[in-house]
Formats: C-alpha cells, structure tokens, sequence
C-alpha cells in the first residue's frame, strides 16, 4: 500500500511531462542488458537523490565499521576495473533485516541484517548480491518499468525536491524481477569465488534469511526478493575447483558488532 501510495505521487506530480518519452522508450535487449548504463540520471539529480535517501536515514559511523568496509573494498578491489565499482557501503541504524542500492551506486546495510547473519563472509555475499544490482544497473531498469520513463524525465527535468524525496523513498522498497535476481547472484557467486570467499556464503545467507521469516513480519530483504527457494537451490549447485581456497576477512568482527 504504502509502495502504490508513492507511485500514484510521482505519478500525479509528473503527467507535466507528457507521453513522448513514455513512447520513445525501447526496453534494453539481452546484449545491451550486460552493458552498464548510468545515462538517465545525471550527476547531479543522483547526488540530490542520494541526498534525500541519507537525510530519511539514521548511519552509524566508527573506526570499526569504517574497518569493515575497508576489508571488503580490499577483497574486492582487484576485481573492480573490470566490473565497476560501487560508491560506498554504509550501515543504517535499524533492527530491519535488509540491504538495498540505489542510483548513487551506494550499498545499504541495515543493523539488524548484520546481527541475524552475524557472519562477516555472509555479509559480504550480501554485498557482491547487491554489487551486482549496480553492475547491471537495475535500480534505473525497475524504475523506467515501475514508474514510467516520462515520469522520471520530468523529475530529471523537473528537479522537483518533493518528487525527488519520494522517489528515493521509493528505492529503499524496490523489488526486482526474477531474472535481475538471478543476475545478481550469478555476479555475487563469481565475485566471491574471485575475492576467496566461498560462493555457498550466499546461499547461506539467504538460508538464514529465510530461516526468520517464520516470525510475525519477514525479513525486508525476502519481501522484495522473489522466487528464494529457487534461487537458493540454484546456487547451492555451483561448485567450487577442488584447490580452491577460502580466505578471511581480515577485521574483526566482534568488536564491529559489539560497535552496532
């Protein structure tokens, strides 16, 4: 409800526009899908949007969490020239159990994620998952489908701070369709193979998840995330070569925890 409230908003707020973009849309073909494409938003209605987003949001800040994406920049810094990077990793006071991205290619964790999962090699299966959203700039892709291009042109154009507010709001709550997913975990299994972080630490993760969505109110992360049990069954028949070697993380996790 809350999610058709603020697409009927944007919708209101941006029929200015007209239906010219709306009709010149041609979706992306498969080839072109691989291709990261960051052309609709530019520099500076991404920074407002990212503004917006981090202003709705508590952070928490420390040496230790700063060691923390540390650690994970550096594992997967060798792999980043070839497939992009993403902008930061900020941790979001909550006891919500959910990670997201959005177009300033920053990736979100909540607190209460970190603690269920309480595994810093899950975590960071969680990260290259949502890594691989930025890759194949889903987050664009979803809106242009949900919202409408015409839409997002006029707050492109626009720049209205109203819409520009719910459409940030609107990027905390996206669900992505079963191919993005699969996409995104096919990248987050062969980056953390790359990076010496076991692949199944996705799968794990996901197994964790799901484990919790027994409770009254489901893990956010599985409310917008389709089809699990497939995927998981998916990724659970990836194998590792027989000398493959797992590496941890090199922070400490407790005290990053104990910090939260």
């Amino acid at each position: 409800m809350k999610r058709d409230l603020t697409i009927l908003l944007l919708i209101i707020g941006g029929l200015f526009a007209g239906i010219y973009f709306w009709l010149s849309y041609e979706p992306k073909t498969d080839e072109e899908s691989d291709k990261p494409d960051s052309s609709l938003f530019g520099e500076e209605i991404t920074e407002r949007i990212t503004t917006s987003l981090e202003q709705q949001l508590t952070f928490i800040e420390n040496e230790h969490t700063d060691a923390f994406e540390k650690a994970l920049r550096e594992r997967f810094e060798p792999q980043i020239e070839e497939k992009g990077d993403f902008s930061k990793i900020r941790i979001v006071q909550g006891d919500q159990v959910n990670a997201f991205t959005t177009v300033g290619d920053g990736i979100y964790l909540f607190e209460g994620l970190l603690k269920k999962l309480d595994d810093p090699e899950m975590v960071a299966a969680v990260v290259a998952h949502e890594w691989g959203h930025i890759h194949h700039t889903h987050v664009e892709d979803r809106l242009r489908r949900d919202i409408g291009t015409s839409l997002l042109m006029s707050i492109i154009t626009g720049g209205n701070q109203g819409m520009i507010v719910e459409l940030s709001r609107t990027m905390m709550e996206l669900s992505y369709s079963r191919s993005q997913e699969l996409e995104a975990d096919d990248f987050a299994r062969d980056a953390l193979k790359e990076a010496q972080i076991h692949p199944q630490k996705l799968s794990q993760s996901f197994l964790r998840m799901r484990s919790l969505s027994d409770a009254d109110s489901p893990p956010a992360f599985l409310t917008t995330h389709p089809a699990l049990e497939d995927r998981i069954e998916r990724i659970l028949e990836f194998e590792v070569d027989d000398d493959f070697e797992e590496r941890e993380l090199e922070f400490d996790w407790d005290e990053f925890i104990d910090s939260l």
